[in-house]
């Protein structure tokens, strides 16, 4: 798990700045693409490191990445860096943030361990055992 984050990074880079061709493609629009990718690995960053402080420094980071390599694409024959990808995966990226901070404040609230032993937890001092033995 620890190097899921970065090799989502990294899948991120590899499919945006290969040619076209090359890429594999759903059948959804570039935009839902650019969405689902971006929230996927601003999801996984938070489940890695869930603190909210860190949320906003990824949601920051994968947003500054994102419009890194738009501007790369330019510079690239084939590719074409635009503004609308650019906000989808960062809109993307806000989005797994928020629902990963709030899956791991579930997680962390609901998630109760469970008790050793259903005798150790209803056992007191005064149970009914003690009080038999004090009557004899």
């Amino acid at each position: 798990m620890r190097l899921a984050p970065w090799l989502a990074i990294l899948l991120i880079a590899v499919l945006s700045l290969t040619p076209s061709e090359w890429r594999p493609y759903a059948s959804h629009s570039i935009l839902t693409e650019r969405f689902v990718t971006y929230f996927l690995a601003a999801l996984i960053l938070t489940i890695r490191f869930p603190r909210p402080a860190a949320g906003i420094e990824i949601a920051a980071w994968l947003s500054i990445y994102s419009g890194t390599l738009e501007i790369i694409q330019l510079l690239i024959p084939g590719h074409f860096g635009r503004y609308g990808d650019f906000v989808m995966s960062s809109l993307g990226a806000l989005c797994g943030v928020a629902f990963g901070l709030l899956a791991t404040i579930w997680w962390e609230h609901w998630h109760v361990q469970p008790a050793e032993s259903v005798s150790e937890h209803f056992e007191t001092p005064g149970s009914a055992e003690d009080v038999a033995h004090t009557r004899l």
